[in-house]
């Protein structure tokens, strides 16, 4: 017996994962700066939670309640989902660890940024000090 509900999702599943890992893969490229890439990673993260949110609830519907035996044939589409799950969970860590590590270098690169005005704005105070001393 098949579940059209948990095999639709299945499916979005597999395709938005795979759209993620392009994504992220596009954007490891030149082009976009790190804080795209943040964003990127955290809106696929964000919507990859919520389908596997949306797999897990169908699989738990499936599954019955604890006190309803689940026929064979159910035990063996929740299992083949259940195994589609974990890999997608497994997926969905290493995106994390990506989104993480993006999230670093954003935090670094803002640092940075800071350090580089800071320096302007003295250079400039400078400049205005030395080029104009009688003013001052």
């Amino acid at each position: 017996m098949t579940h059209p509900i948990s095999d639709v999702r299945v499916d979005m599943l597999e395709r938005r994962m795979d759209t993620v890992e392009s994504n992220l893969s596009l954007t490891s490229g030149v082009g976009l700066d790190a804080l795209s890439k943040a964003s990127a990673a955290k809106h696929a993260h964000e919507h990859s939670i919520e389908l596997i949110t949306a797999l897990q609830k169908d699989l738990e519907l499936q599954g019955g309640t604890r006190h309803t035996v689940v026929p064979p044939a159910d035990n063996e589409t929740l299992g083949k989902h259940t195994d589609i799950l974990n890999e997608h969970t497994g997926r969905l860590d290493d995106h994390t660890r990506m989104f993480e590590s993006l999230t670093s270098t954003v935090d670094d690169l803002a640092a940075r940024l800071e350090k580089a005005e800071s320096a302007l704005t003295l250079e400039a105070l400078l400049r205005k000090h030395f080029n104009n001393p009688a003013k001052n």
